[in-house]
């Protein structure tokens, strides 16, 4: 089973895929190679430059490679001490070359993952030291600097489903959670 797929829209022919218990998968409109280990979660293709990918394992575990899988960078989100989701949302921005990761906050790197800023301050879950983790990101397809983060219900903690919209790199965050369904 796959999580995750990966395109390239500049680039058809070339695939990444995270698979489950299988790590992560690259066609690079050739053959196939198995790549970074674990469970292959979200995945992504640079859209200009198809050998650039980056591939994650669960909890956040974010791996990259400039050259199409042979030599990977891995450890790329070490320096992000809150949970992440099994499958951790994040995704690539092209308008501004930055990578955005959803865990319990929304972070932003622009050096393709080698550093991290945190972009949002969210309130821990009730009785836990740590928000609830983003269960998927998205960019708005018109503005890519609007960004939409959703966290899921956690019953466990008492905490209810969520989504947040920011529109200026996490200055502001709305919470248009209300009248959208209560539940996952």
């Amino acid at each position: 089973s796959f999580y995750r797929l990966g395109l390239s829209a500049n680039h058809p022919g070339y695939v990444i895929a995270g698979a489950q218990d299988n790590s992560t998968f690259y066609y690079d409109n050739n053959s196939w190679i198995n790549i970074i280990g674990g469970d292959g979660m979200e995945c992504i293709i640079h859209p200009n430059q198809p050998t650039t990918i980056w591939g994650m394992s669960q909890y956040g575990n974010l791996a990259r490679s400039y050259d199409g899988g042979q030599n990977i960078d891995y450890g790329l989100s070490s320096s992000i001490n809150e949970e992440g989701e099994w499958t951790t949302p994040y995704l690539y921005n092209e308008s501004n070359n930055s990578i955005y990761a959803g865990f319990g906050n929304l972070w932003k790197s622009s050096d393709d993952g080698d550093t991290w800023v945190k972009l949002s301050s969210m309130n821990n879950m009730n009785g836990a030291n740590f928000p609830a983790p983003a269960s998927a990101l998205a960019q708005c397809s018109k503005d890519k600097d609007i960004i939409y983060m959703a966290k899921r219900i956690y019953h466990s903690y008492n905490s209810k489903s969520e989504l947040w919209l920011t529109k200026d790199e996490g200055n502001t965050w709305l919470n248009i959670t209300n009248g959208l369904p209560d539940s996952l």
